[in-house]
């Protein structure tokens, strides 16, 4: 019996997207087969950011079909972090579960995740092997999480990754405790920072990571996530300041 079976909890699949036409419906497939494991309200909340490609059309047809599947459409792309924060903001259910939307993670190692849950554990962090990202990607949260290694002490090796799990109730008290979300880029490095931060019980989970089958992400462009990385770091030693 898993947990969410045992305590009757509700779980949010929270899915930002641009323009993965070529991805989103078998992704959506795969994730309502996960919900029919998990308690009745369980559901998947998906924002668009304005995509081109047929994405909308996609989702919409999904959103048609189940009432499980709750799409979001805005008018411009501003970035995953604010996606991601905004679907964190709007969420209802018990639990919230970030999720990519390129195909890169594996929808079922939500089970691997969620299998280190107990009674008394808030956060579940999945941690990347096999990392199939450019040498870019690679190389710069190579040096982030080093460096939060050391900064903070903190004993995580993967900090930016999604696909992990979290109780509502603590994203409320971190945003009660810390303000609005401050990262420009890394949402995912923010949120997890600041529930350590505050004490969460938390653990880890390996998860598997494999390659696009059709090109690049369409998410940061390779020279461009150098900035993103000098911006993130920059991010990480003002949290820091605050304690």
């Amino acid at each position: 019996m898993n947990y969410f079976l045992e305590s009757g909890e509700t779980v949010e699949i929270l899915i930002p997207v641009c323009n993965e036409a070529s991805t989103i419906g078998i992704l959506i497939e795969e994730w309502l087969q996960i919900l029919t494991n998990l308690p009745e309200g369980s559901c998947i909340s998906i924002e668009d950011g304005k995509s081109s490609d047929g994405t909308v059309e996609i989702l919409n047809e999904f959103s048609r079909r189940s009432k499980n599947v709750n799409v979001i459409l805005m008018d411009k792309r501003d970035g995953f972090s604010n996606a991601v924060g905004r679907l964190l903001a709007q969420s209802k259910c018990d639990w919230l579960f970030v999720a990519d939307s390129d195909g890169q993670y594996y929808s079922k190692d939500f089970w691997t995740v969620a299998s280190k849950l107990t009674p008394s554990i808030e956060f579940v962090k999945g941690v990347k092997v096999n990392r199939q990202d450019n040498i870019f990607r690679r190389f710069f949260s190579f040096l982030m999480n080093r460096f939060i290694v050391v900064l903070l002490g903190f004993p995580l090796l993967d900090y930016n990754s999604s696909h992990y799990l979290v109780r509502r109730s603590r994203v409320g008290f971190v945003l009660d405790t810390f303000g609005s979300w401050k990262f420009k880029y890394s949402i995912n490095v923010e949120l997890t920072l600041k529930l350590i931060l505050s004490n969460t019980n938390f653990e880890f989970a390996y998860i598997r990571h494999s390659a696009r089958k059709d090109g690049m992400s369409r998410g940061n462009a390779p020279i461009k996530f150098i900035g993103y990385g000098v911006r993130t770091l920059r991010d990480i030693w003002q949290l820091k300041k605050q304690f």
